[in-house]
C-alpha cells in the first residue's frame, strides 16, 4: 500500500498492470481514464483495472493526500465478477463513516499481503470484495462523467493503435479530417495535456511495463515503443521519470545498476 502525500499534479500518463483502489484523503481534482474525466474530492474511492490510461490532475494550487492499494491482475483473476470489471473504471463519493471503513480494510489487505497470516489468502479476497461492496452501495453517489468528444475517442484510439509507429500530430489531423487547432484544444479540455506530450507519455508508460523484465534490451524496448533514435528515448524517458530506464528498472528489482546510461 502507498500513502502519496502532497501530490500537486502529474504530468505523466500511467498504464497500470494492476486492479487499482486509491481513496482519496484530502484535496479534489480530475482523475482522467482513457478518454473519461471524473471529477474527484475528499473521501473519493477510485478502482481502475489492469491497462487502463491514467492520470491524476489535483486543481490548481491544490495538493493531494491518498493511499493506493494495487493488485496483481492475477491475485483476483476469476475472483470479481465479470459484471464488477466492466463497470470499471468506478469513481463513487464515499460518507466519511464508509471511507473509514475502507480505508481499515485496506490497511487490513497490506497487513496480511506483508505478514501472511494463515488463511491470509482468502481473508485478502474477502476483503477485496467488501471493498466493493461498500463502493457499490454508494452507487447513488457515482460519479459519472460527461460524454467524450467523439474525435478524442477516435483520435485515442487511433494513437493506442499507432503509437509503437512515427504517429504525429499531423497523421492525426488527416486521419480524423480536423485541424490540429481543434484537436488541440480538445485534448487539452478533455486530457489535460496537448497532443505530442500524450504521445510521449503513451510511449514512456509502454516502456516502463517492458522494463519489468529483466530481459529487454534497453534499446530493443526503445524501438518497441516507436523510438528510432535511442538517445531521444533515453532524454525523454528521464525527463519524465527523473531516472534512466537501467534506474528505473533496478528500482523495481530493488538492485543498483551496473552503469548508467549517458544521452
Amino acid at each position: 500500500m502507498l500513502r502519496i502525500s502532497g501530490e500537486k499534479g502529474s504530468q505523466s500518463l500511467d498504464r497500470n498492470t494492476t486492479v487499482a483502489f486509491q481513496l482519496i484523503l484530502e484535496g479534489e481534482g480530475r482523475y482522467f481514464v482513457n478518454d473519461h474525466c471524473y471529477d474527484f474530492r475528499r473521501n473519493c474511492l477510485l478502482v481502475s483495472r489492469p491497462n487502463d490510461n491514467q492520470r491524476c490532475l489535483p486543481d490548481s494550487g491544490c495538493q493531494v493526500d491518498k493511499i493506493c492499494l494495487l493488485f496483481p491482475s492475477r491475485i483476483i483473476s476469476g475472483y470479481l465478477p465479470m459484471s464488477v470489471y466492466r463497470h470499471l473504471p468506478y469513481v463513487v463519493h464515499l460518507s466519511p463513516e464508509e471511507a473509514a471503513k475502507v480505508r481499515l480494510r485496506m490497511q487490513d489487505i497490506f497487513d496480511d499481503m506483508k505478514n501472511r497470516p494463515v488463511y491470509w489468502y482468502k481473508k485478502m479476497l474477502c476483503e477485496i470484495w467488501n471493498l466493493i461492496i461498500i463502493s457499490y452501495r454508494s452507487g447513488q453517489r457515482r460519479v459519472e462523467p460527461p460524454a467524450a468528444h467523439p474525435s478524442l475517442r477516435q483520435a485515442l484510439d487511433f494513437i493506442e493503435t499507432n503509437f509503437r509507429s512515427s504517429v504525429n500530430i499531423h497523421s492525426l489531423s488527416r486521419k480524423l479530417d480536423i485541424s490540429i487547432g481543434r484537436l488541440t484544444h480538445i485534448f487539452q479540455e478533455e486530457i489535460g495535456m496537448g497532443i505530442r506530450h500524450y504521445i510521449i507519455q503513451r510511449r514512456i508508460a509502454e516502456a516502463k511495463l517492458l522494463l519489468h523484465s529483466r530481459y529487454h534490451e534497453v534499446s530493443a524496448i526503445a524501438r518497441e515503443v516507436g523510438y528510432d533514435d535511442i538517445r531521444l528515448f533515453l532524454h525523454q524517458f528521464k525527463l519524465h521519470t527523473n531516472m534512466t530506464p537501467e534506474q528505473y528498472r533496478s528500482a523495481l528489482f530493488d538492485e543498483k545498476p551496473d552503469q548508467e546510461e549517458t544521452t
